[in-house]
């Protein structure tokens, strides 16, 4: 709490104190988030820690090392990372009648780091996807626009934990031995004396460190004849092919962050500095221990406090509201479509407000008006056709013509 003359303003903590300037840059963080979210069709929900409690019962999965979440009478839940939070999402979105299948969420957690610290996580989350690659596709989607539109230089590592599913398949619990891995301070003697086919341990001191593409592994796989590792070894392949264009990415197979959680491919965003403020990956195999249900299930969660020192703050930027017009043939799908479309390529820098209720076209813009944005643009089944948008300044009454598919 931070007190300025008579006005008590309620910053959220997180790994410090936020002060006015630092609150800012979490709105417009926040603001962001919850664009991308829209857009992209996220259903946002409220959970609190009341929330939790009710719902503890469904814990006993996750209880754990690193979090440690506590309820409003002062009740510990134990945690151990940020995807067990979404086993208490699914069961709220269930309870609460939610329809969506995406949802998101800007959740408070406490990381103990000497005391408990609070600290805000926007989560986008997917449950009872058709496919792995409706999965990933959508993570990757939600990470280049995130990017984006933050203006974030990022590093996007990437590791496979299926790969160690393999490799150390001897084991009940492949991932009590990578937990002991990261622990260990002599990690490549612990890989040494474990109980795997030595070729596995050539291939895991050869990629222990250093710069190595996808290539690389496949090629050394095809050589030493690890056929078992190719199939995973191509997924990778698939899913860097579609992104390597548009991110920086380097392969990781030691990077056990989140292993107790996540399986399959999982990626993290870092900095410069390698200070990670981004994870992605699909929790299924958490989902099923809980609910007893085959659910395929993923999401990426943003750690905004971590993003606060590497941000600048938004120079009053020009607001934008969009209305949906609809058409015979034009649904609320194609809207967003355009959308991203115009955002990523027009309004980059803007803030965007979209409208999609059955408010007629005049009043969303005299309301557009009265609350002060810069400009209005109205999407329907015409513009669609015509791949030709208007944009008008509102103060001036001024248009231009947008143009759609890179034009």
């Amino acid at each position: 709490m931070v007190k300025e003359g008579n006005i008590r303003l309620n910053y959220p903590k997180g790994f410090f104190d936020l002060d006015e300037i630092q609150f800012k840059k979490y709105c417009d963080v926040e603001n962001n988030l919850r664009d991308i979210a829209s857009i992209n069709g996220f259903e946002l929900i409220k959970v609190s820690s009341a929330v939790y409690s009710h719902l503890n019962e469904y814990t006993h999965a996750s209880i754990g090392r690193y979090y440690q979440i506590k309820d409003e009478k002062d009740r510990s839940i134990g945690l151990s990372s940020d995807g067990s939070m979404s086993i208490l999402r699914y069961f709220y979105n269930n309870k609460q009648g939610y329809s969506s299948y995406k949802v998101c969420s800007n959740a408070t957690i406490y990381r103990k780091n000497k005391k408990l610290r609070e600290f805000s996580q926007f989560c986008y989350e997917i449950f009872n996807a058709s496919s792995i690659d409706e999965l990933q596709f959508n993570y990757i989607n939600l990470i280049i626009e995130i990017l984006d539109s933050l203006e974030l230089e990022s590093i996007v590592i990437l590791t496979n934990f299926n790969i160690w599913k393999i490799i150390l398949s001897k084991y009940n619990n492949y991932k009590e031995v990578l937990y002991e891995l990261r622990k260990s301070k002599d990690m490549l003697g612990m890989i040494n004396s474990l109980n795997i086919n030595p070729r596995y341990v050539k291939f895991l001191l050869k990629f222990h460190k250093g710069n190595f593409t996808i290539y690389d592994l496949l090629n050394y796989c095809k050589v030493n004849q690890l056929f078992e590792l190719i199939d995973e070894l191509c997924q990778m392949q698939k899913y860097i092919e579609f992104i390597r264009h548009r991110l920086t990415i380097q392969i990781n197979l030691f990077d056990f962050r989140g292993s107790e959680v996540f399986e399959g491919i999982y990626y993290k965003c870092v900095d410069k500095n390698e200070r990670p403020f981004l994870d992605v990956g699909t929790y299924s195999n958490l989902i099923f221990e809980v609910t007893k249900k085959g659910i395929l299930s993923g999401g990426l969660a943003v750690c905004i406090e971590a993003l606060l020192d590497r941000i600048q703050i938004s120079k009053n930027p020009k607001k934008v509201f969009v209305k949906y017009v609809g058409g015979k043939n034009f649904k609320i799908g194609d809207f967003y479509n355009i959308l991203t479309l115009i955002r990523k390529e027009k309004l980059k820098n803007f803030f965007v407000k979209e409208e999609v209720s059955s408010l007629s076209l005049a009043k969303a813009k005299r309301r557009a008006y009265n609350q002060k944005y810069d400009f209005f643009i109205a999407i329907g089944e015409r513009e669609k056709n015509r791949s030709e948008i208007m944009i008008e300044e509102l103060q001036t009454r001024s248009r231009r013509i947008i143009t759609l598919n890179g034009g």
